[in-house]
């Protein structure tokens, strides 16, 4: 009996995205071809050419800001 592997796209949702392990999970997600969603801290948002952004965006993750202090 042969087993067929059936690849399915999980939407992912990577918190600490900008930094060093979530980029790297992020960048993972990306190029294993799942939807990724990566929660970024306002004061990212403030620098749209972020060199933290940038790279998410050109990869294809969606960006949500998020601020923890203010629900």
């Amino acid at each position: 009996m042969s087993r067929e592997v059936v690849r399915t796209r999980s939407r992912v949702l990577v918190v600490g995205a900008t930094g060093r392990l979530g980029g790297s999970i992020a960048r993972a997600s990306l190029a294993a071809g799942h939807p990724t969603f990566a929660l970024v801290r306002p004061h990212h948002f403030a620098r749209p050419d972020s060199p933290l952004l940038e790279p998410l965006v050109a990869a294809g993750a969606t960006l949500l800001q998020v601020n923890a202090r203010h629900p």
